[in-house]
């Protein structure tokens, strides 16, 4: 906004000065000295009144001076419907983003469990039949020595198959999200794989029920199975001790067995740790294995539970 003054003074105009003050933005005069003119910029709607005051060449200010009263009226945008428009735009937006988001996971969770029935009917279904077969042909007397080895080979293939399709299942079916499925699954497993073998499973979490993420579940749960398979195969041990806890917001895991262990300084010249680490690298988690000959064998894991 641009105001333009001026006060009449014949016998010396170049020595008139001028304050002025605009209602509502200025706290006190302004001092324009000789200036006939006054700026504002961005000023809001509502009412003001400038006001002008000049004094003559001899010094003599006009306290009564002059005054102009305006309205400023808003901007489309500036007005309360329009504001109460796009609060209520911005609102249902966001309702209709968290409803496809919601009809979208809604959708995945059908998905998974129609895949996880599919694999478990069908899948698991024809690898047993498999299995069974190949069983019955084993025991039949008229089976040739090589016959009888492709097929103990048959049978152990599908029914190593079939545990695998069991795991994918049970990676993939919504209903087994949460902390305390991951902890009730690694728990059989430990049970079943080490059999024979005393095993002390213990955990403490913060929030059972918390559902976690399918990532999460799935390299959690290969990266405890394949630890399990490498105590079986190589630790000789006794007693394996498993502990799982949660606390603010960090998982560990740790699995300690009494075995004969190993020289630590040949890990980094192996390839069996690769997976380990793999897993380890997709989740963000740090993983740290301590070990000596004849002293048994450490894991520890811990990640930020998702």
């Amino acid at each position: 906004m641009e105001f333009h003054y001026t006060a009449l003074s014949f016998q010396a105009p170049e020595k008139n000065r001028f304050k002025y003050k605009l209602e509502g933005v200025d706290l006190d005069w302004m001092d324009a000295g000789g200036r006939r003119e006054a700026y504002y910029n961005n000023i809001g709607p509502g009412h003001y009144r400038f006001h002008v005051r000049a004094c003559n060449n001899d010094g003599f200010w006009n306290d009564t001076g002059a005054s102009v009263a305006f309205v400023m009226l808003p901007h489309y945008w500036q007005t309360w419907w329009f504001k109460i428009s796009l609060v209520t735009g911005v609102g249902l937006l966001f309702t209709y983003i968290y409803r496809i988001r919601i009809g979208r996971a809604r959708e995945m969770e059908r998905l998974r469990l129609r895949i996880a029935a599919d694999l478990h009917d069908e899948v698991g279904s024809n690898l047993g039949s498999i299995s069974l077969l190949s069983r019955m042909l084993q025991e039949q007397s008229s089976a040739t020595d090589e016959a009888k080895k492709d097929l103990s080979l048959i049978n152990r293939i599908s029914g190593e198959t079939a545990n695998a399709i069991k795991d994918i299942v049970w990676f993939i079916n919504p209903e087994y999200d949460t902390m305390q499925d991951l902890l009730l699954r690694m728990e059989d497993v430990a049970n079943t794989l080490l059999s024979g073998i005393e095993c002390d499973f213990q955990s403490r979490i913060e929030n059972p029920q918390r559902k976690l993420s399918l990532d999460f579940r799935q390299n959690i749960f290969l990266i405890f199975k394949e630890a399990l398979a490498n105590i079986l195969k190589h630790s000789r041990a006794t007693k394996v001790w498993i502990h799982v806890s949660e606390k603010n917001g960090v998982w560990t895991l740790s699995l300690k067995d009494n075995g004969v262990g190993f020289d630590a300084t040949l890990l980094s010249q192996g390839n069996g740790l690769k997976n380990f680490r793999r897993r380890t690298s997709a989740i963000k988690g740090s993983m740290e294995i301590k070990t000596q000959p004849g002293q048994g064998t450490e894991l520890l894991f811990s990640t930020q539970s998702v």
